[in-house]
């Protein structure tokens, strides 16, 4: 049984990987995207040789960065509810945005 120390340890670290991954993604779709199909993006992304990175690794990189922060936000749902059973489910309501 891990101690709440760990279990403390290991919230704060699935938090702030989260909170990392979910600022990446933001940064890479606001500054990356055109805001529509018809505008052109606030910067273009290149890759070593110059050309434009293809959309469809773009997006695939974005939804790969989403799917973790996804997993990390299960994995601190996970250690809540080892954490504090009984109350767990009370605490991860109050923080999840409405």
């Amino acid at each position: 049984m891990p101690t709440f120390s760990d279990l403390q340890k290991n919230l704060l670290e699935a938090r702030g990987r989260r909170a990392v991954l979910m600022n990446l993604a933001d940064l890479l779709e606001s500054e990356f995207l055109p805001p529509n199909p018809q505008a052109q993006p606030k910067r273009m992304l290149l890759m070593d040789d110059k050309m434009p990175v293809p959309q469809d690794i773009f997006d695939s990189v974005v939804e790969e960065l989403l799917k973790e922060a996804a997993e990390l936000a299960a994995q601190a749902d996970v250690i809540m509810d080892t954490a504090l059973p009984s109350s767990g489910a009370a605490i991860k309501s109050k923080e999840k945005p409405q």
